[in-house]
């Protein structure tokens, strides 16, 4: 992500657009899968301007300052991002979620500023795919590798120099010197990207795929392929014909574009998914303003996002994540992205231009005290923020979001344990109420218990993470600790001959996320059923609660807050199936029940219950939220008493 520079070559300031916008349509739609590997076009176009600045300091100063040369990439990187940081933190502040997120932010965002936080999302095996929708600075952790790079390529050119110096070596041969380093780099890093699935586990890698992603050693081979662009490519294509550029400009430019549609978030990164759009960013990088594809690129509207890029890149990540928070809507994050464009816009002229004007900041001292008071500033007000926001949110925000299996984990089969030991309630000679399914069904235990109490049931409660009910191949290799679980709770089921069956679960993650299908889902739900039914039980399908997009937000000041259903995901649609089985098995002991006009009345889904959240996530119901079914799982057990 490094911002423009003062001269600029407009190319590559058509590659800076193209990389921001990727990142800002892929996190505010589902329109572009691959929209990410924008940043993997930043990390490229970084290796190349780096090695390009310093050796032209080393041409004009026959030297090269280190300290000066990271102080001008300080200079240009943190001013925006400060302003970042701390707008977010403040917006963060007067928003509640289920999670308390906005008490997070400031260790982020001190993080983000000593240059770590990337190692702060590993440690905690952030999963970027499964969170950059609701993590506000989150996109932080690329700037964080930059900044490494930055001090290891410094590091490296500096003793490159040094030798070369005592030598009294060309600076072509400085060139040289750098190329053959970073080609072992980055044939060294490609390899260990590309192999960290296979070895991991005999260093003791715990999360391969965090590593992988927001860890330097696996992205520097990016790095390296812009320093071998300039090193050794472009020098080779200067010598041949303008159309052989534009040839390999059209074939870089279909690499990015490839790149873009066909990178998907379930494979490694950065795996061979980017390598057509980092081995693309290198060819357009080393063919120069020569060619057609260069002059697109260095249009008017290019330049303008290129010059932007940067600021884009930084406003784009908190604003979408707050507004489709608040609203639930792809309108909103589109809307969020336009305005990110126009804040980048303000910022480009105001914030990115601080410390670069060398009028003010003449001399090495002044702009080093410049950049570290603001700096240290504003990493003191972030930390001073932490108890601020916690005492403001004790105050006035609703009390974290607590689930029913929290309360008593072991009703939820841990991941890797055989069988099933459900958890029992009530009078051991009272006939059994069974609940099974995933972890929302595990959510909503509560209320299923209270109401079987209630009808004088004993209730019996045993559910598993992601298992579906019944398993699909799909499924288990999603959560391979589910297997086993559909032939556990059929044999419990015999075995204390429970009355009746009460099934729930993430029905849209298996239809949609992992590709079963709905008629796959409604055979295989029919035939699961007859199952449960054998001896006369009665089986009870309780329908999916909606799923919101992103973990529901919502100002401080407003009581009550709801989406459209028509702005929930499509779970809210997927359990017509359950539905339709019901109604094929009238008056066979097989009752539906439906979560949506409780949860959602009059098209309005609720994420507050009386002053509570009534979910602790984006899908998953709290205590509170649960206790509003409590009546309707009261009318489900009466229906079949009236059988």
């Amino acid at each position: 992500m490094t911002p423009p520079l003062n001269s600029k070559r407009a190319d590559i300031q058509g590659l800076r657009a193209i990389a921001a916008l990727a990142v800002t349509i892929f996190h505010a739609t589902p329109f572009l899968s691959g929209g990410f590997v924008g940043v993997d076009i930043f990390f490229v176009i970084s290796g190349y301007l780096m090695v390009s600045i310093a050796l032209k300091d080393v041409e004009e100063e026959q030297s090269f300052i280190a300290f000066s040369f990271l102080l001008k990439r300080f200079e240009r990187i943190y001013p925006p991002m400060l302003t970042v940081i701390v707008a977010t933190i403040v917006i963060g502040a007067l928003l509640d979620t289920p999670m308390r997120l906005a008490e997070d932010l400031p260790w982020i965002g001190l993080t983000a500023i000593l240059g770590v936080v990337n190692f702060d999302f590993f440690a905690q095996t952030v999963d970027y795919f499964a969170s950059y929708q609701s993590s506000p600075l989150l996109h932080l952790w690329s700037l964080a590798v930059e900044l490494q790079y930055y001090l290891l390529f410094t590091i490296i050119f500096g003793l490159i120099v040094s030798k070369n110096k005592a030598d009294k070596m060309s600076g072509e041969r400085i060139a040289l010197n750098v190329g053959l380093v970073f080609s072992i780099m980055t044939i060294a890093s490609f390899f260990v990207a590309q192999t960290i699935l296979l070895w991991s586990e005999q260093v003791n890698i715990q999360s391969p795929h965090q590593f992988s992603f927001f860890l330097l050693p696996t992205r520097l081979w990016e790095f390296g392929i812009g320093v071998l662009a300039f090193v050794f490519v472009q020098k080779w294509l200067e010598r041949l014909p303008a159309w052989f550029a534009t040839a390999l400009q059209v074939l870089g430019g279909s690499g990015i574009i490839a790149s873009f549609f066909i990178a998907s978030n379930t494979a490694l990164t950065p795996g061979l998914q980017v390598l057509p759009a980092v081995i693309g960013t290198g060819l357009l990088l080393a063919c120069g303003e020569r060619g057609m594809i260069a002059k697109c690129l260095s249009s008017e509207p290019m330049q303008f996002f290129g010059d932007r890029s940067y600021s884009i890149y930084l406003w784009q990540g908190p604003l979408i994540v707050f507004a489709k928070m608040l609203f639930a809507s792809v309108w909103a994050g589109i809307i969020a992205a336009v305005l990110s464009i126009a804040i980048a816009s303000v910022s480009y002229r105001l914030i990115e231009p601080l410390f670069n004007n060398r009028k003010t900041a003449p001399n090495l001292p002044r702009r080093l005290m410049r950049i570290s008071s603001s700096v240290v500033i504003t990493a003191s007000l972030v930390a001073v923020s932490m108890p601020l926001i916690e005492k403001i949110h004790n105050t006035h925000a609703a009390p974290m979001a607590q689930r029913a299996t929290t309360l008593d984990q072991e009703c939820a089969r841990q991941r890797g344990r055989p069988g099933i030991e459900p958890c029992h309630y009530g009078d051991p000679s009272a006939p059994v109420a069974f609940l099974i399914g995933d972890s929302h069904a595990g959510a909503v235990s509560q209320a299923f218990i209270d109401a079987a109490l209630l009808r004088g049931y004993q209730a019996a409660v045993a559910t598993a993470s992601a298992c579906s009910v019944p398993d699909y191949p799909e499924a288990l290799d999603y959560r391979k600790s589910c297997i086993g679980y559909i032939g556990a709770v059929l044999e419990y089921a015999e075995t204390v001959d429970a009355e009746i069956v009460a099934v729930m679960q993430f029905s849209d993650l298996y239809v949609n996320d992992l590709g079963i299908g709905e008629e796959r889902w409604r055979a295989g739900l029919e035939e699961f059923v007859d199952l449960l039914r054998v001896d006369g039980r009665s089986v009870l399908l309780i329908g999916d609660n909606p799923r919101f997009r992103l973990p529901p937000a919502r100002p401080l000041w407003v009581d009550n807050w709801a989406v459209y259903i028509s702005q929930t995901e499509a779970s809210a649609e997927i359990t017509e199936a359950e539905l339709s089985i019901a109604l094929q098995n009238a008056n066979a002991k097989l009752y539906r029940m439906s979560t949506l006009s409780t949860l959602c009345p009059s098209g309005r889904c609720g994420v507050m219950t009386e002053g509570n959240w009534s979910y602790t996530d984006s899908d998953h119901l709290s205590i509170k939220g649960a206790e509003l079914l409590k009546s309707d799982f009261v009318t489900a057990f009466e229906y079949f008493e009236n059988e």
